[in-house]
């Protein structure tokens, strides 16, 4: 239990900052 619970943050903190790193590469390419 404690395992899936650890890999569900992992996965949640990882989505969370290849969307902010996306949003900021994007609207740096972006006028």
């Amino acid at each position: 239990m404690g395992k899936t619970l650890m890999l569900i943050a992992a996965v949640a903190a990882g989505a969370g900052v290849g969307f902010l790193i996306y949003r900021k590469f994007r609207s740096r390419c972006l006028p």
